[in-house]
Order: C-alpha cells, then structure tokens, then sequence
C-alpha cells in the first residue's frame, strides 16, 4: 500500500488518554474526573493514509471531559482524520471505550476495513464500536478549493465482525 505509517502484528492494551484526577475534600466527599483526556489512547493518525494489519487492540480508554473540548472527538482505539486511502484488515478491537466512539473514529475517507472484529467496545457519546465525524478544518479548507462541501466519510467494510458493543 501507499502509507505514511504502517503497523504490522502489534499489540495496543490498557492505554488511558489524560489522567484521572482524584480529590477528596476531607468531609467524605471525593471527585473524580479526567484531565487532558481528548486525545485517542492507541492510535491517532492525520492527514494521510495508514496501514493496520494483524493487530490488537485491548482495552483502551479515552474517558473525554463532558464539559471540555470537541464532544466526538476522541476514540479509545484508533482515529483516523482525513487519513483517505487507509486500509485496516484483520484487527480485533476488544473492550475499548471512548468518549468519540469505543473503537475507531473516522473523519474523511474513504477507510476500508477488512476482516476485523469489534467486541465488547463502548462508546460514551457516540458509535460503541464505529463512528464517522466531520473535520471541520479539512470542510473549509475543500470548500475553498471546490466552492462546495465535502463528499461525507466513506467507511468500507468488509467480511467484520460486530459483536456486544454499545453506545
């Protein structure tokens, strides 16, 4: 293929994104959040297309802040963003969680997935296991050129696996 990164039998496991913050006032009440969360736990690639073969990823989590930065914008696996041409085949993503989707985000395309098998991942916000978004820099950058918006994202796939994810 023609890719800018390739990953070949990897595995990605028990990766966080942020950090979680724990403060306990003293009176019995203790808060929990995530700080500096908004980015993929795995994977983030942009702007080019990637190869993922033969790889696992395992619970990995990107718990996002409801309240800060882009809702969507995250998943707890793999983010593809104005990546076209991409090609993902024979992947697990098992158990992982996002506030964008539990497995893979994808804005801009198209991306073909290929034999792959999603189980058991959870998405906070959006898609349990997938879910397209739109890149808004990438929208004004084709609206300039062409003087209309872009085709939406483009998701191929092929002989997957969807099995126990939710939303």
């Amino acid at each position: 293929t023609n890719a800018s990164l390739t990953i070949r039998d990897c595995l990605f496991e028990d990766n966080r994104s942020g950090r979680k913050v724990v403060y306990d006032y003293g009176d019995g009440y203790v808060e929990t959040w995530w700080e500096d969360a908004n980015a993929t736990a795995a994977v983030y690639a942009r702007g080019a297309p990637v190869h993922i073969a033969g790889t696992v990823f395992r619970g990995n989590d990107s718990a996002e802040q409801p309240w800060g930065g882009i809702e969507g914008g995250n998943a707890g696996a793999l983010n593809l963003v104005n990546a076209g041409g991409s090609l993902v085949e024979r992947c697990d993503f098992i158990g992982n969680s996002g506030y964008g989707a539990g497995a893979a985000l994808i804005a801009g395309g198209p991306i073909e997935l290929l034999a792959c098998r999603f189980l058991n991942n959870h998405g906070l916000y959006n898609g349990g296991a997938i879910a397209t978004a739109y890149d808004w820099e990438s929208a004004y950058t084709y609206y300039q050129l062409y003087g209309t918006e872009p085709p939406p994202t483009a998701v191929a796939m092929e002989n997957c696996l969807l099995l126990n994810n939710r939303a």
